[in-house]
């Protein structure tokens, strides 16, 4: 009986520490490494519509220091991004228009109309949707959808819409964080596409402050390299 119990114990203890142990793994100060994987995809008419009457140099909502969409945030080459979790929450912070991101570990519905993602004066961004986050074994998932339209590729003007929804999936891979983000609307996109970004720890102690103020291009084309990492 004994051996029994302390057998249960153990095996209790490991499942319980398993959303420790990835904890541990994805927190910290992380950049682009590289996209492993940008395709581009499949849209549909009304797609193709939006992005044909797409303007980069009217339309890009960065030049407002507005993020145009979660995966436009996440492909800014060279500005770092900070993952915490302290239990019942997750948050990510961008150094990019300096985007605070707090989301809630939950299994419900999205019942919220808040979005998740501020900035350090404190305007919300629909642009970013409401978020979720669930532990599936040692990956974090964070479903969002409610989102504003924008843009997931401003470069080409590949649009995101009220009905976009998507999952991010953060793992490990040897010393990188891996970040699949899977889009999905059946308005915009023939069928849900996965964008794969590897992510490298940085030796920054804090996420410098970023500090937008200027709409124009002078600043922003110092922060992007098409030709190395388009996006």
């Amino acid at each position: 009986m004994k051996k029994r119990f302390a057998f249960t114990l153990a095996a209790f203890l490991l499942l319980a520490a398993k959303p420790v142990l990835a904890q541990e793994g994805i927190e910290g100060i992380w950049v682009l490494d590289r996209l492993v994987q940008n395709a581009n995809p499949n849209m549909t008419d009304a797609a193709l519509a939006i992005q044909s009457n797409y303007d980069l140099l009217s339309d890009d909502p960065s030049l407002e220091c507005i993020p145009a969409s979660l995966g436009r945030v996440y492909a800014n080459p060279n500005s770092r991004l900070e993952i915490s979790y302290n239990g019942s929450n997750l948050q990510i912070n961008y150094e990019l228009f300096d985007l605070r991101r707090y989301i809630e570990f939950s299994d419900a519905i999205f019942d919220s109309e808040e979005p998740s993602t501020r900035n350090l004066t404190g305007q919300y961004f629909f642009e970013m949707g409401v978020s979720r986050a669930e532990w599936s074994g040692d990956e974090l998932l964070v479903h969002t959808s409610h989102y504003q339209p924008g843009f997931i590729r401003t470069s080409s003007g590949i649009p995101q819409g009220a009905n976009t929804t998507t999952t991010e999936r953060f793992y490990r891979d040897g010393p990188y964080l891996m970040l699949d983000l899977t889009y999905s609307d059946p308005e915009l996109f023939e069928q849900p596409f996965t964008i794969v970004h590897r992510l490298a720890a940085d030796e920054a102690v804090q996420l410098p402050v970023y500090n937008c103020q200027d709409a124009s291009y002078d600043w922003f084309e110092q922060l992007n390299n098409p030709a190395e990492l388009p996006n």
